[in-house]
């Protein structure tokens, strides 16, 4: 058979075309909709969706159509000390400035770091993970990392700055750098002194992330109340909240972010992953996996373990907590970190679009569980790449 030069292809993915795959998961809510007719553009954009395609039409049989995946907490630039002090408890690991990760990172320079974490970013990518919100150590020096580097692999990133000196002044020069800073607990600074860069990043939307209740110590101290009066545009683990107080943290319209892998395996425990699907109405909500010197970064993971670890009481409540975790990892979070929203619809770039091959989708009697459960196994590239590749 005669080999496809690269200009053929290029013309080939330039030209508007239909497509059919075996489910697409369709719009804000993830719909399913089986055998879909994609009209793809020549400018490489959704045209619609919808049934009756074209005799010409490229069929797809097994692949599922879905928005690319969003990791809404993330500490990228320890993966470059991947399993360091892996018996220390977490606040001799991460403390600033003794803990250990602390140590490390300082020993690394520049080049090396960059190095580090590009290979793992672009890891990251390869899964389909094409949104992050990344907290970034190291003060400047690690803004630079991780805009360049987010920049070079392709990733869409919220990036939320930290200090190297814990000071509502240090705080206010990085939010004004980069329009973003996450800090390690509301104790980093005075409640007055969260308030102020609460509302000061409320100005001119920028964004303020903290870990809430991560620890049993944190929450005896009510930190998730300081939380409430100031308003921080997203609080982070959760891990020790009843219902109640979660629901009143959501009600206020603060953005949410779960990482289970990261409680269990730092604290054994969990956050009160049930209320997932309650959440949905009431405020957005995403899946981190928190530092990946220790977790690894992929949400499509994340989402299966959360899966199997809450599943329970009929298919019901399992197809409607599958769907939440889905919308938490892709266009919930992508939301909450205020990023371009791509889904699978009308005027999205396929550029932005995922295809996994699932093979067990063809005889799933739900796809939505199916694809969580699966999709970390699922070899996974853009809609784009694919067509240009085939």
């Amino acid at each position: 058979m005669k080999r496809q030069n690269s200009r053929e292809k290029q013309y080939t993915l330039n030209k508007s075309m239909q497509i059919e795959v075996l489910v697409a998961l369709v719009g804000d809510e993830l719909r399913p909709i089986y055998k879909p007719c994609i009209d793809i553009d020549d400018e490489q954009r959704v045209r619609g969706i919808g049934q009756g395609c074209s005799p010409s039409r490229r069929i797809y049989s097994g692949l599922v159509l879905l928005p690319a995946l969003c990791n809404a907490h993330l500490h990228i630039l320890d993966a470059s000390i991947a399993e360091a002090g892996e018996t220390l408890p977490l606040h001799e690991l991460v403390a600033l400035p003794t803990g250990l990760k602390y140590k490390l990172l300082s020993k690394l320079d520049q080049v090396e770091l960059d190095k580090r974490i590009s290979r793992v970013l672009d890891s990251m990518k390869r899964k389909g993970i094409l949104y992050a919100g990344v907290y970034a150590e190291l003060a400047r020096r690690g803004l630079e990392l991780v805009n360049n580097s987010t920049a070079r692999a392709g990733i869409s990133a919220r990036i939320l700055g930290q200090p190297l000196t814990k000071s509502l002044g240090a705080y206010l020069q990085l939010l004004g750098e980069a329009g973003g800073v996450g800090l390690d607990t509301v104790f980093d600074l005075s409640p007055e002194e969260f308030a102020e860069l609460s509302s000061y990043a409320r100005r001119f939307n920028g964004h303020v992330h903290v870990h809430v209740s991560e620890t049993l110590e944190l929450y005896q101290s009510k930190d998730y109340e300081i939380v409430l009066q100031a308003a921080p545009t997203a609080a982070i683990h959760l891990t020790y909240l009843d219902r109640d107080e979660i629901m009143e943290l959501a009600e206020s319209g603060i953005g949410l972010v779960f990482c289970p892998r990261s409680n269990m395996y730092h604290l054994g425990r969990l956050p009160l992953l049930s209320v997932l699907p309650e959440l949905l109405d009431k405020t957005v909500i995403g899946i981190g996996t928190d530092n990946a010197a220790w977790i690894p970064p992929y949400v499509d993971e994340e989402i299966m373990f959360t899966y199997m670890v809450v599943h329970k009481d009929g298919r019901d409540k399992a197809e409607l907590l599958a769907r939440a975790l889905l919308r938490a990892a892709s266009i919930d979070c992508m939301k909450l970190l205020r990023l371009d929203t791509v889904m699978v619809d009308e005027g999205a770039p396929i550029a932005r679009l995922l295809v996994a091959e699932i093979p067990e989708i063809e005889w799933s009697s739900s796809s939505i569980i199916s694809i969580v459960k699966r999709l970390p196994a699922a070899p996974r590239s853009t809609l784009q790449a694919l067509l240009a590749a085939r």
